[in-house]
């Protein structure tokens, strides 16, 4: 799965392990299990093994628990450990065990404290007796309730926005009386100077929370009785929106999330590895400062309808060594796809495509991308290059096309190879005379041999 965390995308696919063994969550309880014992803690045993008591570590309790897809903390205190991304760029949204928030600008970070006023009392909702967090795919959200609330409960979705830089709240109140009120402070951060990119594990958790002086401090309150929408704009735009459009503008930013978090799924005994596809999927789109993606396998894998088997992004530059290896394809738009963008120089190297079958649109393939061109004044760009990909044992049927190599004066075609390729497509050719060098051995399209 390394793959799918690197900007080559293996773009969304089905893994599926066979498995009829039900495990059962209590999703009042997610610490209680049901029948597979792998997934609890061992117990205490009298038999120390030779090891002192004194020496002896205590067992550290899971603070995370699987539930379904989500990944669920029951009043948890990591604060901004799980961030969530929108646009490719350094813009991130920062998330906490309960709902505190900031964002990374560099210097234009913000924090955001939320609090439920009722009759004339403030609450920081990071402060509640009771909060369950729930993290899935790019999606945080929370349900807090107080005891000072009596059934009260406050519902809250956030989403870091896919279409620009900024952050989308949606806030659900059961239970106050109609006069309850949601404020909302935004601040900037503690630092603004984080080292390498204010990254977890090195920079402290503490620089992500408000300035001792609340510096910049924007401050809104409106009655959240119901369904409510707080929409953030980098750098500093922050505003209470109507039900109306607020719910129009999060269900298309759910919309966007789920095309790229929806497609891969683990169905395994272990409820913890099923948590990771909608995961892993959030973290490669994630991505924004790719450098080179190396010895990458991809196997054993059911791909449904999507954008490719292993796409070369538009975000990659360099990737060498990558297998894609006993694989099923069903209506998936390529095998391959190699993204060149004339803006930057692009490297792609020792790749090979085998045991392969399926319906696709398209077999192996070249497209410019000039979706982000930017020269940035860069008047001698280098050509870009792929060479050395090899395609063996493909039995595959393409609606458009197997073979769609273009040529190009933006980047040049090295070395390929094709061995034992049953393919059927609407042409039946391959043109291979602008290849550097080309290796065929027993091609067929449509029945008809290639040479």
């Amino acid at each position: 799965m390394t793959c799918l965390s690197l900007q080559i995308n293996a773009n969304p696919f089905l893994v599926f392990n066979e498995s009829y063994d039900d495990t059962i969550i209590d999703s009042n309880n997610p610490s209680k299990f049901g029948k597979d014992e792998g997934n609890k803690l061992p117990s205490p045993s009298n038999d120390n093994n030779g090891i002192k008591e004194s020496n002896k570590k205590p067992a550290r309790p899971f603070q995370y628990y699987p539930n379904g897809k989500d990944i669920v903390c029951i009043n948890g205190n990591n604060r901004y450990t799980r961030a969530l991304y929108g646009t490719h760029t350094l813009y991130r949204l920062e998330t906490s065990d309960r709902p505190i928030f900031a964002s990374y600008n560099k210097a234009k970070s913000k924090n955001f404290r939320f609090y439920i006023v009722t009759n004339g009392k403030a609450l920081r909702l990071d402060s509640t007796s009771y909060c369950e967090s729930r993290y899935s795919g790019g999606r945080r959200s929370y349900i807090v309730k107080d005891k000072s609330w009596g059934d009260a409960e406050v519902r809250i979705v956030a989403l870091a926005s896919q279409f620009g830089e900024g952050a989308l709240w949606q806030i659900i109140t059961k239970g106050f009386s109609p006069k309850v009120k949601l404020m909302v402070k935004m601040c900037q951060t503690a630092k603004t100077k984080m080292m390498r990119e204010g990254d977890y594990g090195l920079e402290p958790r503490s620089s992500y929370e408000a300035s001792p002086d609340e510096k910049d401090l924007v401050t809104l309150e409106w009655n959240a009785s119901g369904e409510t929408y707080l929409v953030f704009e980098d750098p500093g735009k922050i505003e209470n929106i109507a039900k109306k459009y607020g719910r129009i503008l999060f269900e298309k930013e759910e919309r966007a999330l789920n095309d790229i978090t929806g497609g891969l799924q683990f169905s395994t005994p272990d409820d913890f590895i099923n948590t990771l596809g909608a995961n892993l999927s959030a973290a490669a789109d994630g991505l924004w400062d790719d450098s080179t993606c190396r010895n990458i396998i991809v196997q054993y894998c059911k791909f449904a309808k999507a954008g490719g088997g292993i796409t070369f992004g538009s975000e990659c530059y360099d990737a060498t060594n990558i297998i894609m290896r006993n694989c099923d394809f069903n209506q998936t738009s390529n095998i391959l796809l190699f993204k060149m963008r004339p803006d930057t120089p692009q490297r792609y190297e020792y790749v090979r495509v085998e045991n392969c079958t399926g319906n696709t649109i398209y077999g192996i393939r070249t497209k410019i991308w000039t979706q982000f061109f930017d020269l940035k004044e860069r008047k001698d760009m280098p050509r870009s290059y792929i060479s050395n990909v090899e395609m063996r044992n493909i039995n595959i049927t393409c609606q458009k096309g197997f073979y769609q190599l273009k040529p190009s004066d933006k980047y040049n075609l090295g070395s390929f190879a094709f061995y034992d390729i049953n393919a059927h497509d609407p042409y039946g050719t391959m043109d291979t005379s602008f290849l550097k060098s080309c290796k065929m051995k027993n091609v067929r399209i449509n029945g008809d041999k290639i040479h």
